[in-house]
């Protein structure tokens, strides 16, 4: 269903013109302009492409020196951290986890990029807060197309 970008924005707790600016330059895969206003799915995950986690800010010097992590282990590594950003759940760390655990179990994790597992994540994370906010009398359906 469609929502105001208005209502999308404080849904998510950020700022319209923020996410405005976003919309304009294609950010959003269902958002559209409908004469001034824009509109857009209420499904859709906000991800956060600004930031980019940077090695130094992933690994201690140990990770480089004789002993550690070599090249692959290492981009691996910063695959799965930025993917965790992503994803909006590295504020829970046992469940961002237990998440990551099952797209690994999958097989996802070296067909997509960090943004496409992040993707994922957040998605799963919708399912999950609408499962909290309806409670276990209200079930979820799922749409197949």
């Amino acid at each position: 269903m469609d929502i105001t970008l208005a209502e999308y924005a404080k849904r998510h707790g950020r700022a319209l013109a923020t996410l405005r600016q976003k919309a304009y330059r294609g950010g959003f895969k269902t958002a559209r302009r409908v004469g001034r206003d824009w509109l857009i799915d209420e499904d859709e995950p906000l991800v956060d492409n600004r930031r980019k986690l940077t090695e130094q800010a992933v690994f201690t010097d140990a990770a480089y020196g004789p002993g550690g992590l070599d090249d692959a282990e290492r981009e691996r590594l910063l695959k799965y951290e930025r993917a965790k950003e992503y994803s909006g759940w590295r504020e829970y760390p046992a469940t961002c986890e237990g998440i990551f655990a099952n797209i690994f179990d999958a097989g996802m994790f070296d067909k997509y990029s960090a943004v496409q597992l992040g993707e994922i994540a957040a998605v799963i994370k919708k399912v999950y807060d609408k499962g909290v906010a309806y409670g276990s009398e209200h079930p979820i359906s799922i749409h197949v197309l």
